[in-house]
Order: structure tokens, then sequence, then C-alpha cells
């Protein structure tokens, strides 16, 4: 009978996503396996965003409570037992979770600006709630573009970030926005 442990990781999951999980469940207290699709897709988006690539190659899917890739949940799935112990607790509302936890301490084949990305990741919804960053997953504009059960199309959004660039340095762009939050007014209805 062929065991997981018999098997070469690298054949069933992608490195980089395995790194990327690794380093969120080494990084983070009560991660979830619903929380770590969120994170996985917030990195890609931050990585797009700052460098108008992917992060990885991995798929996305639009679902009811938010993003799911089955690149994660396969990767999970291989990883568990082997890297990270995902094991089955009640939160403190009683429900039942997935916990994810790293097995051992590694070290995290990633490049510096993909590190500076994740933590960056973590800076901004490490503390918040699930149910915030599932909100914030479903306002992006590539889980807007696309309905339930279909593919959230990152490689559309890169090439926006492309043609963005293309226009503007993000320098130009920061001083707009700056620009625009200082001359902003609010008319009250009763002066009009």
């Amino acid at each position: 009978m062929l065991l997981k442990k018999d098997l070469e990781l690298a054949d069933l999951v992608n490195p980089k996503l395995e790194n990327i999980i690794c380093y969120f469940a080494a990084k983070t207290k009560y991660l979830t396996e619903k929380r770590i699709h969120k994170l996985v897709y917030t990195a890609e988006l931050y990585y797009i965003e700052e460098f108008c690539k992917r992060l990885t190659n991995i798929q996305f899917k639009n679902y009811n409570y938010g993003v799911w890739s089955p690149d994660v949940a396969d990767a999970n799935t291989w990883l568990d037992g082997i890297r990270l112990n995902i094991k089955e607790e009640k939160t403190e509302k009683g429900h039942i979770a997935s916990f994810i936890e790293p097995i051992g301490d590694f070290s995290f084949e990633l490049r510096e600006e993909e590190i500076s990305i994740l933590d960056k990741v973590l800076e901004d919804w490490g503390f918040e709630t699930t149910d915030e960053l599932v909100a914030f997953t479903k306002s992006t504009l590539p889980w807007e573009k696309s309905s339930f059960g279909e593919d959230v199309d990152l490689g559309a959004y890169v090439e926006e970030c492309k043609l963005e660039d293309a226009f503007f340095t993000k320098e130009e762009i920061k001083k707009e926005l700056e620009k625009i939050d200082k001359e902003e007014k609010f008319i009250h209805l009763d002066d009009i």
C-alpha cells in the first residue's frame, strides 16, 4: 500500500504554495482551513498589486463563503501529518473548525519580497475576524467579476495592473489619492 510519506511532496503540492501555507501556519495562531484560503488569495492580490504578476499559479473559485481554492484544499490534505497538523476542534462559539498548526521548525524557500507580502497580509488581516476577511475577499474586483462556482480570474487582474502601471507610476497614483483626500469636501443637502 502506498503511503503519503512514500511520495515526493513536490510532485503532489506546488512547492511555493506549500511554503506559503506553512509560513502562515508558523506565523499565525488559530489558523483554520477556511482562513488559509482567504489569506493565500489576499497574498495573491497584494503581490499582483505590488509586482503586476502572480505569486503562484493556483486556482481560486467563487463560493458562498468567499474564495476557495482546490489547490489549497489538496495541499492541506497532502501536508497534513507531514508538515502540518490539521485537527478539528470546537471554536469559542461552539462551531467545529479545522485548525492548522506547523509540525516542527523548518526554513521557508521564499524570496524576500514574497515574505514581505505575506507579512503585510498578516499585519493587515492576522487579527481580524474570519468574517471580516471573508467580507474583504468578497469586495475585491476579481471576486466580484466572477459568479458562484466560477474561477476567479487573477490573470485579468494582472493585465489590469499592467495597464494601470503603463499610464501611472505607483507614486503618481498615491499623490493623486492624497490630493483627492485633501480636496474632498462634503456639502450638506441644505446648502445646495
